[in-house]
């Protein structure tokens, strides 16, 4: 409706867009395999959290298993398991390429765990994540931020753009209706902005920039 209202070339604009999301839909179709079964980590509040995120019907389309990363060809009902050593050495690889402290103890191995016994989630933001990181990964680059913190998102929101945790953050980087409003996120009875990945994820980035100039170490400022 709002393309009746904008001149030749806007209107222009509009349609190829909505043309050019189309054709992504339709063409990353077919990428996307049948759901998988997981295991169950009922007591665990974060696995419970997560489960519910994905359960949402957002974007449909990319919410579906994403194939492509089984490289290693693990059948669809196992539940694929690392010994120490493995999940060690693999740490210590990216830990040298990465301004993150790295490390490997008993609250780490449970969520390996936790993730690895969660295919159908984990695929289902995979799948997420062909839309959002190529995205995520442009804006950090632009703030000069390490490009690990696309990864930040996925704890937050399970990459669901429009969720609302019990407290009120908002969004795929979950931002307060104060921090939002700070950061210039129109946020109204109409409007929110903080469901909007572009805006918000400019607005994270400067966050982000803002807590690493303030504490000066990385750890502290993402538990900011």
């Amino acid at each position: 409706i709002q393309s009746f209202f904008l001149n030749d070339d806007a209107i222009l604009k509009h349609l190829l867009t909505v043309t050019l999301c189309f054709a992504f839909c339709s063409a990353n179709n077919s990428v996307f395999g049948q759901s998988t079964s997981d295991a169950s980590f009922k007591d665990d509040p974060v696995a419970a959290a997560l489960d519910s995120l994905v359960q949402l019907n957002i974007f449909e389309k990319y919410t579906k298993p994403y194939s492509n990363n089984n490289k290693y060809k693990w059948p669809a009902d196992s539940i694929p398991v690392y010994d120490d050593a493995t999940v060690i050495a693999r740490l210590e690889k990216l830990d040298a390429q990465s301004p993150f402290d790295l490390v490997y103890n008993g609250d780490v191995k449970k969520y390996i765990n936790m993730y690895l016994n969660r295919r159908t989630t984990v695929s289902k933001m995979l799948g997420l994540s062909q839309l959002y990181f190529p995205m995520f990964e442009e804006k950090l680059d632009k703030y000069n931020l390490p490009l690990e913190l696309k990864y930040l998102a996925v704890v937050e929101s399970a990459l669901n753009p429009t969720i609302k945790s019990k407290a009120g953050a908002v969004g795929l980087w979950q931002f307060m209706y104060a921090t939002g409003k700070f950061y210039n996120l129109k946020v109204t009875s109409y409007v929110d902005e903080r469901c909007d990945p572009i805006k918000e994820t400019e607005a994270a980035c400067e966050f982000l920039q803002f807590l690493y100039e303030t504490f000066g170490d990385w750890q502290v400022a993402i538990a900011a």
